[in-house]
């Protein structure tokens, strides 16, 4: 499970915090298994495989073209 805490934090001096009641709905969103819009996401392991090979695809494709980027201006 993916949780997105990001958006529930408090500003604080020096450093932003997450307040009690927000820690409490990260637990019980975690611990209850339960997806929640733009907060929280349950992904299987497929999921995750498929989309860290699409990331290697990208990788390979922006390397080949550095490559030729620098090939062309002669490094």
């Amino acid at each position: 499970m993916l949780v997105n805490a990001s958006q529930v934090f408090a500003k604080g001096d020096p450093k932003n915090y997450i307040p009690e009641d927000e820690i409490e709905r990260v637990a019980s969103t975690f611990l209850g298994w339960k997806e929640e819009d733009r907060f929280s996401h349950i992904v299987d392991r497929a999921e995750i495989v498929a989309d860290l090979d699409a990331i290697a695809a990208e990788a390979r494709e922006t390397d080949v073209a550095l490559r030729q980027i620098l090939e062309k201006i002669g490094v």
